[in-house]
């Protein structure tokens, strides 16, 4: 997933594409669902630092910071 730090965007590679995905804030509340695609907005999220977690046969979790 990148770039990482964002601002907008977000870019998923090809072996995490059309997968679900959540995104948690920093307290563990679920701010953000969706399926991952080449590039997905994510500039409904404020400043800070979340946790994603992508629904892959064995899920993966990634750090994400928001600029």
């Amino acid at each position: 997933i990148f770039p990482n730090p964002a601002n907008d965007i977000i870019q998923f590679s090809s072996e995490f594409l059309n997968l679900e995905f959540d995104i948690y804030n920093f307290s563990g509340k679920l701010v953000l669902t969706g399926i991952s695609s080449n590039n997905y907005n994510v500039s409904q999220l404020s400043t800070g630092i979340f946790y994603m977690v992508v629904y892959a046969e064995k899920p993966e979790k990634f750090k994400l910071i928001i600029n």
